[in-house]
């Protein structure tokens, strides 16, 4: 492409499809060529470097006068999928920071602010000439237009500490000094909420609200539920190496109690992933090692393969009453109609007078396949060789 050739939808990651100049109407500009690189005039005024064998497309985004052409009405914003914005500071202080006050009144705040507290309405600079020496930043780019993936936790924030070249130097949260491009963007200033940590969350159910499960430490269980326990007070671990609620060392050990078992391998769990679904090693040889699994099977699989140890958790799932059909609905679980109580027209084994029989050898599906028992594997197929003991009835 010659100097000043207008382009669109251009790539910054070779390979990675376009990224930039992709809204109706926009254009950018090839300005300059030098070495391995081009220079870029973007659409919002940005000039940048990018590699010259990234691809792009010549000529400008259609659709042009999409800015200039008027709805007319806002029912026609919503046949477009836009819902309607309000602004914060319509609103009441209980909804948004902005909210409250007599009439037009300001927000009350140094900076604009998101409903949850963060930030709003600023600008991600880049981390070369735009800051100064000591700018804190958060939320930086590693790779170039991938977003931001450092500094992003509750209250982080990092130090820029040197330039050089096309690198500039970062001290992270973590303590950790490192190098990004000059290139890369980031954001100015500190993550909110940054008093988290040192928020009491008063009693452990409020933990349990957020997702997370209590964890017991094996010291302070009984004796017969963790190998642990054995002493008074805070007592040491009374043996030479630390096990499992099971009483295994460490992954291989026969009877070794696991659940999420590949298959194939690199696949992913597919055994033994039900709430309190626990399978058990009880054989190796050769390339193979021999499971007992939940549903009283035993077969083969490659020693390759991967599984977790222990007990899946939720162990008592069967035993917990709902108490009523809306919780059942409260989990997603639509209710279930019996075929014997339709009519004949809708399932095979309707119709009748009162509590009739299904009136056929078998049950069937509302579309004749046959129902309640049919074995469903296939015959003949590769695992079979692989299962050595069917599971029991």
């Amino acid at each position: 492409m010659p100097l000043g050739t207008a382009i669109h939808n251009i790539e910054i990651t070779l390979g990675k499809g376009g990224q930039l100049a992709r809204a109706a109407g926009a254009v950018a500009k090839l300005i300059a060529k030098e070495g391995k690189s081009v220079t870029l005039k973007l659409p919002s005024g940005e000039v940048r470097l990018i590699s010259k064998n990234c691809s792009a497309t010549v000529g400008q985004v259609g659709n042009v006068g999409v800015n200039q052409k008027s709805l007319g009405r806002a029912g026609s914003k919503r046949w477009l999928g836009k819902r309607p914005v309000v602004r914060g500071v319509v609103m009441n202080p209980v909804d948004h920071p902005h909210g409250g006050g007599e009439g037009r009144a300001p927000i009350g705040r140094k900076k604009p602010t998101t409903p949850w507290g963060y930030p709003a309405l600023g600008k991600r600079k880049s981390t070369s000439t735009d800051m100064p020496l000591g700018t804190a930043i958060h939320n930086i780019e590693i790779t170039l237009g991938k977003g931001g993936q450092l500094a992003r936790a509750a209250g982080a924030v990092a130090k820029l500490i040197a330039k050089e070249g096309k690198s500039v130097t970062l001290k992270l949260p973590s303590g950790e000094v490192r190098l990004i491009s000059k290139n890369c963007s980031a954001t100015v200033g500190q993550v909110g909420n940054v008093g988290l940590n040192q928020k009491s969350l008063g009693r452990a159910g409020s933990k349990r609200w957020l997702g997370k499960r209590p964890v017991v430490r094996g010291v302070v269980m009984n004796p017969v539920d963790h190998p642990h326990e054995g002493g008074e007070g805070r007592a040491p671990i009374c043996r030479k190496k630390p096990t499992t609620p099971w009483g295994y060392r460490a992954l291989g050990k026969r009877s070794t109690a696991i659940h999420n078992i590949e298959i194939t391998l690199g696949k992913g769990g597919q055994l033994a992933r039900a709430a309190g679904a626990v399978a058990k090693l009880i054989a190796k040889e050769g390339k193979s090692v021999t499971l007992k699994l939940p549903s009283g099977e035993v077969r083969l699989i490659s020693k390759n393969c991967s599984a977790t140890v222990g007990q899946v958790g939720n162990v008592g799932v069967n035993q917990k009453s709902l108490g009523r059909a809306g919780s059942k609905r409260w989990l997603g679980k639509r209710p279930v109609v019996r075929g014997v109580v339709m009519n004949p027209v809708d399932h095979p084994h309707g119709g009748g007078e009162g509590r009739a029989p299904i009136g056929r050898k078998k049950p069937t599906t509302p579309w004749g396949y046959p129902a309640l028992g049919k074995r469903s594997r296939k015959r003949n197929k590769y695992s079979d060789n692989l299962i050595l003991r069917r599971r029991t009835k």
